[in-house]
């Protein structure tokens, strides 16, 4: 059996936090006949925080700290918001095919990426479609972007006697290879890196709104 790779990742709710809004870049999330608008902002970390706009008044704003913890907020905003660049366009077709989530995580190939507070059943009762999108974000920012640790799941093992040296090392970590999948999902390039999978990409001309990448995980057996 495929062992379960658990990461968890602490999340916390942030009250009363002012956001200007500022300096924000366009994202279109495409979700059948529905539109998200999404506004992305890249920190000095290079991390990037992402706010969902649910309506004509409300968001959602997710970002990570030094931590590696999810913070969110939901708050209001009372003015149009304009930009000067063209916005990333992404279908959420291909992606909603391939990962699912309930109430407490996200499940993609063999990986778990679970969070301390229910935070779709907290979205799903602001807005009862925008679990979609914000799942897409989620996975953006904690299997893409973010360099977690990926720990083995206690559940995935029988043996209870293990300690601590049992933990993951680099001469056990599994092998992975990265796919670019295109909106027809179909598999167009293969790499072992998100960077190499990127240049590839780029190379066949293609917009990095118009393909998703996919990590493929495969456990050598003992």
């Amino acid at each position: 059996m495929t062992e379960i790779k658990n990461v968890k990742i602490k999340t916390y709710y942030v009250s009363h936090h002012y956001d200007g809004l500022s300096r924000l870049s366009p994202l279109i999330l495409l979700d059948g006949e529905k539109v998200w608008n999404v506004g992305q902002k890249k920190k000095i970390s290079g991390t990037k925080m992402y706010y969902l706009f649910l309506d004509y008044s409300k968001y959602i704003k997710l970002w990570r700290d030094s931590k590696n913890n999810l913070l969110f907020t939901i708050d209001n905003f009372d003015s149009l918001m304009f930009f000067d660049e063209e916005p990333d366009v992404f279908s959420l077709d291909v992606f909603l095919r391939v990962v699912q989530w309930d109430e407490e995580a996200l499940y993609s190939n063999d990986k778990k990426i679970e969070f301390t507070i229910p935070i779709f059943n907290i979205v799903q009762r602001v807005s009862t479609w925008a679990t979609h999108p914000l799942a897409f974000l989620l996975y953006q920012m904690f299997a893409y972007e973010s360099s977690a640790p990926i720990y083995t799941s206690p559940s995935a093992s029988t043996d209870t006697s293990a300690d601590s040296s049992a933990e993951p090392t680099n001469s056990q970590e599994p092998a992975r290879k990265y796919l670019a999948i295109d909106e027809n999902r179909n598999i167009v390039a293969e790499g072992n890196s998100w960077e190499e999978v990127e240049e590839i990409m780029e190379k066949k001309g293609y917009k990095r709104s118009q393909y998703d990448i996919l990590t493929v995980v495969k456990q050598e057996k003992r």
